[in-house]
């Protein structure tokens, strides 16, 4: 038996809140402004992020499998250890991200912007990268990905 989505308080999702240990999961938070936000350990297992803002958030062992990030701004957040098995991320900005030790198996990268991004230890199996910029991005050398001139994954 499926339990039923509680009605979401967008009022928790104030820029710099401590919304660790959180279930989220399967919750629709299109377009939410989570800048700047502690969420270790928080649930988002299927969540809808769909343009959500991320910018400097620290998202320490988060659960994102399966979450849609698409056309996500994450600049400069912290997914050190998270779970992104299979999530949708195309489009989305992750310029100077830190992914070290993260899960990114199936994930979908197309189109991304993963300039100077740090995937050091990063879990890559399945990952689609095709599109996405990788200038300066670290610990992707071993998949031998090509690009063009821009840095652009072809």
């Amino acid at each position: 038996m499926t339990k039923p989505l509680r009605p979401f308080d967008r009022s928790l999702l104030a820029p710099g809140a401590d919304l660790s240990y959180m279930d989220f999961s399967g919750q629709d938070l299109t377009d939410a402004n989570l800048q700047g936000v502690y969420i270790y350990r928080v649930d988002l297992r299927g969540a809808n992020l769909y343009g959500a803002c991320l910018e400097g958030a620290h998202l320490y062992r988060a659960n994102l499998e399966g979450a849609c990030l698409q056309c996500a701004n994450l600049q400069c957040a912290s997914l050190r250890c998270a779970n992104l098995y299979g999530a949708c991320l195309e489009g989305a900005n992750l310029l100077c991200a830190n992914l070290y030790g993260a899960c990114l198996e199936g994930a979908n990268l197309e189109f991304a912007n993963l300039t100077g991004a740090d995937f050091t230890d990063a879990r890559l199996r399945g990952t689609n990268f095709t599109g996405a910029r990788i200038t300066g991005a670290k610990g992707l050398d071993h998949l031998g990905l090509k690009t063009n001139e821009e840095g652009i994954v072809l």
